[in-house]
């Protein structure tokens, strides 16, 4: 069974109500994890990727791409840092985004 709020998004294709704001700042920082992802150099993503989403183990990540566990922990802690760096730029928007919207 639906909920109400479930009906009305589906019926107007916008979120309705209280979650309005939350799914929009919610939406908008998922954009901003995706693109920050995409900017990694290759073997940086897709270390990072595979570790994360994937659950792969550092030794599973290698094997796979033919490099040392050792090099895949860097590859996926370099990441990290630049995740980190590129997403607190972009903090101060999202914060003031959601403030704006109500909350």
């Amino acid at each position: 069974m639906r909920s109400r709020f479930q009906e009305e998004t589906l019926q107007t294709g916008e979120p309705q109500g209280a979650l309005a704001p939350e799914l929009y700042v919610g939406e908008e920082l998922r954009s901003l994890i995706l693109d920050a992802v995409d900017k990694l150099p290759a073997r940086q993503k897709e270390s990072f990727l595979l570790s994360k989403f994937q659950n792969m183990s550092y030794a599973e990540i290698g094997q796979k791409l033919e490099i040392s566990p050792r090099t895949v922990e860097k590859h996926v802690e370099v990441a990290s840092k630049a995740l980190r760096q590129e997403l607190f730029r972009h903090l101060y928007s999202v914060l003031m985004a959601w403030v704006l919207m109500g909350r």
